[in-house]
C-alpha cells in the first residue's frame, strides 16, 4: 500500500518552498500518493502536477496581516488534515506549520493513530528579517 503524504507549502510564488516540494514530488511520486496544499499557484507549483502530485489551492496559506485571510487558511487547512487520512503530513512553509502547532496545542486537532507529523523550517523564521510578532510566535 503506497502511503498518502500530504505536503503543506505556503506562498505561491516561485521561491525556495514550492522548489523544495517539487523536488520532493519528483523523487517521492513513485513510492507514495503526493498532495500538495497551498496558497493560490502563482507559478512556483507549475511542475507539480507533472510530477505526479496532486495540487489543492486555499487561500490563507501565505503571509498576511488580514485576520479573515489567516481563518480561512486555519480552517481550510484543518479540514484537510482532518478528513484526508495522511499517513505523514509534512510542514514546510512557516505559516501553516505555526497553524497546525496552534491546533495541536490548543487541541483543535489531533492526527489519527498511525499518522506521522514532520516539519522541515527552509530559513529560520525567527532570524533578523522577519516580523517581530511571527518570529515570537515561530519561536
Amino acid at each position: 500500500v503506497r502511503p498518502r503524504i500530504l505536503l503543506l507549502g505556503g506562498d505561491g510564488t516561485r521561491s525556495g518552498v514550492p522548489r523544495h516540494l517539487d523536488q520532493l514530488t519528483q523523487t517521492l511520486a513513485a513510492q507514495a500518493d503526493l498532495t500538495i496544499l497551498s496558497d493560490r499557484n502563482l507559478g512556483g507549483y507549475d511542475n507539480v502536477a507533472g510530477a505526479g502530485a496532486a495540487h489543492i489551492e486555499l487561500e490563507g496559506l501565505r503571509n498576511s496581516l488580514n485576520p479573515l485571510r489567516l481563518w480561512h487558511g486555519l480552517t481550510g487547512t484543518l479540514r484537510q488534515v482532518r478528513e484526508g487520512g495522511w499517513d505523514v503530513i509534512w510542514l514546510h512553509a512557516r505559516l501553516p506549520a505555526l497553524m497546525l502547532r496552534v491546533a495541536l496545542t490548543l487541541r483543535l486537532w489531533r492526527p489519527h493513530a498511525g499518522a506521522r507529523l514532520m516539519l522541515s523550517y527552509h530559513g529560520i523564521p525567527f532570524d533578523p528579517g522577519h516580523r517581530a510578532w511571527a518570529a515570537w510566535a515561530s519561536r
